[in-house]
């Protein structure tokens, strides 16, 4: 039994039915009651649209359906994946960021480190392996200044059209130089009034101290010695704020970072090739390569974060909480599994990149759960005066009440932490105040 049927063909024309008769054409609707609505059913978003929209007329059937369901259902990005407008506002919202507290906890991770390094030697386990490499925290250090302080100087340039660098280096002198001389004036007591150390590190501090003095003791041969030693990361810093600070000015940004690249991968190459070590005697090749690689990655990276690509490209991938995760646990693993050979191998290369993505990581996160302990935070944010008394309290730990390295160690912990908390207090915040005078950004 044949069913009367009645289509319009293309042209237009009835075509009759099986019995002869004519009937009037119907175009077949494939509306539904949800066109115009958005609904989300099994992780697939059906955004409102019309089924018919995109269909020419001679496209209508079973293939027509089939290509106006595919425009119409659109799935979901993967997970980790970003919303191009939203990361558009987390981008602007980025740059106009002049703090990352974030930053505090890696801080407070990495004087804890240092500290743990300077206590005495613990026995043959796991944890002797990291407080051998707990010299590294100074690498995380370095990327991290390096990373901030090019990241303020963007947005001073941003802001204003032009870096002050008058007010940069006035801001880093109240920052830096109180404390540091402070510091170094109680060492010119213990050695040159009452006559503290070995006669072997009152003759090394002596001859040291001009280079105490004006931040250079970095180019000194043997580093790790003597009343101070630790003073030689504070002059690779602050010949960091001199110098980049003129790069700034002096070259575009394009023309920057290439140099920067090009002085980060030719000092790996050069010292990793054994054409010069690090002990090197020759004062001109200590003086050409006494930049830190650690410090050359955070740079680069900062101007990575402030290109709106490579934000986006960051922010992509560590937007999963699983890379961030699993950056931070490889670098943990290396540190307590490693033995690093010196500063400039290969493995302490990846050891810094690793590090400076998880700073990536935790500048473009506003909210990182396992961040937000708020003791380790301040040991962060007063960690440059941490790093400047540990060894103080440190040696008088060690003479006035024992020698057992766990003991040394939590005690000397708690003791400079409540020392320098009183320290900044009342002698570091009332100077700081002043930068905001020299401040625009």
């Amino acid at each position: 039994m044949f069913m009367k049927i009645a289509l319009e063909s293309q042209n237009g024309k009835r075509v009759q039915g099986a019995n002869g008769s004519a009937a009037q054409a119907e175009t077949p609707s494939f509306r539904h009651p949800t066109d115009g609505q958005t609904t989300e059913k099994e992780g697939v978003i059906i955004e409102p649209y019309d089924r018919t929209e995109a269909l020419d007329r001679s496209e209508r059937g079973v293939v027509g359906v089939a290509k106006a369901l595919l425009l119409r259902v659109r799935t979901r990005r993967p997970f980790g994946s970003f919303n191009q407008l939203g990361t558009e506002a987390q981008y602007r919202d980025f740059l106009a960021s002049t703090f990352f507290q974030n930053l505090d906890w890696l801080r407070g991770i990495s004087i804890l480190l240092v500290l743990f390094h300077h206590v005495p030697p613990l026995g043959e386990s796991i944890f002797r392996t990291l407080q051998m490499n707990g010299r590294y925290g100074v690498a995380l250090f370095f990327s991290i200044s390096g990373f901030l302080i090019c990241s303020l100087l963007l947005r001073e340039e941003r802001k204003n059209g032009r870096i002050n660098l008058i007010h940069f280096y006035i801001r880093r002198s109240l920052r830096l130089f109180p404390l540091y001389y402070a510091v170094l004036f109680v060492y010119v007591l213990l050695v040159f009034v009452f006559g503290q150390f070995s006669p072997e590190n009152q003759s090394l501090f002596k001859q040291r101290f001009i280079s105490h003095l004006f931040y250079f003791s970095n180019l000194t041969t043997v580093l790790a010695t003597g009343p101070f030693f630790f003073s030689w990361s504070l002059a690779v810093e602050e010949q960091f704020y001199l110098f980049f600070s003129q790069f700034m000015r002096w070259f575009n940004r394009r023309h920057l970072t290439l140099l920067l690249a090009g002085a980060l991968f030719s000092k790996i190459l050069i010292f990793n090739a054994g054409w010069i070590s690090e002990d090197d005697p020759n004062l001109i090749w200590r003086i050409v390569f006494s930049y830190r690689e650690p410090i050359l990655m955070g740079v680069l990276l900062a101007f990575a974060l402030n290109a709106k690509q490579g934000f986006w490209v960051f922010k992509s991938f560590l937007s999963r909480p699983v890379i961030l995760g699993l950056t931070g646990l490889t670098t943990v693993a290396m540190l307590l599994t490693i033995q690093f050979s010196h500063y400039t191998a290969l493995t302490s290369q990846l050891l810094y990149l690793l590090m400076t993505v998880s700073i990536g990581g935790c500048a473009i996160r506003p909210n990182v759960p396992v961040l937000g302990n708020r003791l380790l935070n301040h040991i962060g944010k007063i960690s440059y005066g941490i790093y400047l008394l540990h060894v103080l309290v440190i040696i008088a730990v060690k003479t006035r009440i024992s020698v057992e390295p766990w003991t040394v160690f939590c005690l000397s912990a708690t003791g400079v932490v409540i020392l320098e908390s009183l320290v900044y207090r009342y002698f570091e915040y009332p100077i700081l105040k002043y930068k905001s005078k020299f401040s625009k950004t």
